[in-house]
């Protein structure tokens, strides 16, 4: 098997070569599913990819099945879940730290922006001090979060709060 593409909704992807990609490497390899971000060529953001591989009757690997979804979309899913009415919050994180979608500003592009502070960071029950965006702002603003591991997946949630919510009266 040798990462060549045989089929894809963008055109120009078919007969390119995806052997070095690391969602191919890993799977093809025989691991579970491959779920990450990649940069891909018709998207100037990294792209959700979820990998698994193909196998015939025997159990052997015949090749790789993969998703590509642009974060705007999951951005979007993300935008509709519902946040407290307070000025609460949801970030998801890959496991660099990078952000991957903000349910408040689905809108927003994030690129290549991470929270270095969190990026070691598997679970933080302790609010670890975190400058971020809140709903509507174009400037950081101080805050305290925590987050939480999503399933078997390297990416976390972070619920973030602005640090004038801590100071104002309950």
């Amino acid at each position: 098997v040798s990462g060549k593409v045989l089929f894809d909704s963008l055109v120009t992807a078919v007969d390119g070569d995806e052997g070095s990609q690391p969602y191919f490497k890993t799977t093809i390899a025989g691991s579970l599913p491959w779920a990450g971000h990649c940069d891909w060529p018709d998207s100037p953001f990294p792209v959700l990819v979820i990998a698994s591989a193909v196998r015939d009757s025997n159990g052997k690997v015949l090749g790789v099945l993969r998703l590509v979804m642009e974060t705007a979309c999951l951005q979007h899913q993300l935008a509709n879940t519902d946040v407290a009415i307070d000025a609460s919050n949801l970030v998801l994180l890959d496991e660099n730290g990078r952000v991957i979608a903000d349910a408040r500003s689905p809108e927003r592009r994030f690129g290549s922006a991470r929270l270095t502070n969190l990026v070691k960071e598997q679970v933080t029950t302790d609010c670890k001090s975190v400058l971020w965006f809140p709903a509507g702002a174009n400037r950081t603003t101080a805050g305290f979060a925590v987050t939480t591991p999503i399933g078997r997946l390297p990416w976390r949630l972070m619920v973030w709060q602005p640090a004038n919510s801590y100071r104002e009266p309950v």
